[in-house]
């Protein structure tokens, strides 16, 4: 868990991670709007996919993508 600041097991200390925030890139779509026929997130974890049209299985958790 990297929620936490040391390890549950052995008690090691996690060094401080400095990461840059992720902006997450999504559609709005209007009231009435079709939806796509293929989503471009993973319903299981939520990665974003980048090309969903040829993707099966998620890259990241792998869970099949309907």
């Amino acid at each position: 868990h990297r929620n936490n600041k040391y390890c549950d097991i052995c008690g090691y200390e996690f060094p401080a991670i400095k990461e840059d925030k992720i902006v997450a890139e999504y559609e709005v779509f209007q009231k009435g709007a079709p939806t796509p026929k293929k989503p471009n997130f993973c319903p299981t974890c939520g990665a974003s996919m980048k090309d969903a049209k040829n993707l099966r299985f998620c890259e990241f958790c792998g869970s099949k993508i309907v």
